[in-house]
């Protein structure tokens, strides 16, 4: 039969590959196969079905060897049961009928329904089968159609069930092969310092009189500084994969903030002083948060090492670190007058196979694990960082934690 199809402006202006059912190509096709042989077997001449995307409603429609999809309200759809023919006398068949016949300017007599349900995806999909004649299907068509639905809806959720295996493999293995070259640039971080570790270590066990006191003092220097930064590259990659595979429990407590950041102050106050930077902290007596106190102090001594890594040295510069009350949550913030970085940079910040770090501006080194770290043990206590830099005046880290109240 040839039909006279008048095709919605609205057809042609769709942007259909952005919606999740064509994205799930293969299921769509899987769909448009049912449909079409849906059509065959109850001998209808059209058939359409209809489903919801993002919030819009869409129909794809049959007609012949053509079909076309557009956007359209058909909310008759949507209180149809199983499987029935469609009362041509009823207000949802009337109201379709007369959105159908100006969705493509043909006449309709007769329609049936069946409804799709695949449990894999939670989703329904409403077939409307109907054609411009009487139409009149006996229970032996029925009884096959039916049997023919719940075939396909079993073979539907295997394919869906399949492509979602799929696609979570893809991931594992993308994974995988992020790790494995992760690994291998920690590797290397490991294995180069040992090589001075080890010439400054001969010299001064082999050529000890030859050095005068002051070049002896700096291969131990080299030597101490060396090992203390290695000895923190091994920590840091002890704690992700502590981390990693979930054998971190958190003890949440309430603890006096003040007394973290005074702790943090006096650990790196040495290493601010031999940068000539001037180290600060500021927080209110009365101020309490709740959370793993020791995963915290790892939290703040991480970004104010990195802050004071990150500053020049220069007795003009101040690392400053500053908590306050905002709202429901405890706001602490590491801010500092360094080198600042690019919005590149803070894309990378937190990606846990995103290596290696940058130097510092006295050469220090750095693994990348430690804001991985930050970031995670955040997480587990419910808490949030966020990131504000510049280049070239500074970067200032935002830590969020659960308020607390006082243990007195």
């Amino acid at each position: 039969m040839q039909v006279a199809v008048q095709m919605p402006d609205q057809t042609t202006q769709i942007d259909f590959s952005s919606t999740w059912f064509a994205e799930a190509h293969t299921f769509a096709n899987f769909i448009d196969e049912t449909v079409d042989l849906l059509k065959e077997l109850s001998q209808y001449d059209f058939a359409l079905y209809s489903f919801y995307d993002k919030g819009q409603q869409y129909v794809k429609i049959f007609l012949g060897q053509e079909s076309f999809i557009s956007k359209a309200s058909l909310d008759e759809i949507t209180v149809l049961d199983h499987h029935i023919k469609l009362n041509v006398f009823s207000p949802s068949f009337l109201s379709l009928k007369q959105k159908l016949e100006k969705l493509f300017n043909h006449k309709l007599e007769s329609a049936s329904s069946v409804k799709l349900t695949f449990d894999a995806v939670e989703y329904d999909i409403t077939v409307i089968l109907f054609s411009d004649q009487q139409h009149q299907l006996s229970h032996t068509t029925w009884q096959c159609i039916e049997r023919y639905v719940q075939q396909r809806q079993k073979s539907g959720c295997q394919l869906l069930q399949h492509d979602q295996l799929q696609q979570r493999m893809s991931e594992l293995e993308s994974i995988n092969l992020g790790r494995a070259k992760y690994f291998s640039v920690i590797a290397h971080d490991l294995r180069a310092p040992f090589h001075g570790i080890l010439g400054c270590a001969d010299i001064l066990a082999h050529e000890k009189e030859t050095l005068d006191e002051a070049a002896a003092q700096r291969l131990a220097d080299y030597i101490h500084d060396t090992t203390q930064s290695t000895y923190g590259l091994l920590e840091n990659l002890l704690n992700w994969a502590m981390a990693e595979n979930g054998r971190f429990h958190q003890t949440p407590s309430h603890f006096k903030v003040a007394d973290t950041l005074q702790f943090v102050s006096d650990l790196l106050n040495a290493f601010a002083f031999k940068k000539q930077i001037h180290l600060d902290y500021d927080a209110a007596d009365d101020l309490y948060a709740f959370a793993d106190v020791n995963m915290v102090t790892s939290v703040i001594q991480n970004l104010t090492s990195n802050a004071l890594k990150f500053t020049p040295i220069n007795s003009d510069k101040t690392v400053k670190i500053k908590a306050i009350k905002n709202e429901q949550w405890v706001e602490i913030s590491i801010q500092d007058q360094g080198v600042g970085m690019t919005p590149v940079q803070i894309a990378k910040l937190f990606r846990e196979h995103t290596v290696p770090s940058t130097q510092g501006t006295a050469g220090e080194k750095g693994t990348g694990l430690g804001l991985v770290l930050c970031k995670r043990f955040l997480d587990l206590n419910h808490g949030s960082i966020h990131v504000e830099s510049t280049p070239g005046q500074g970067t200032k880290f935002i830590v969020r934690l659960p308020i607390g109240k006082s243990i007195s």
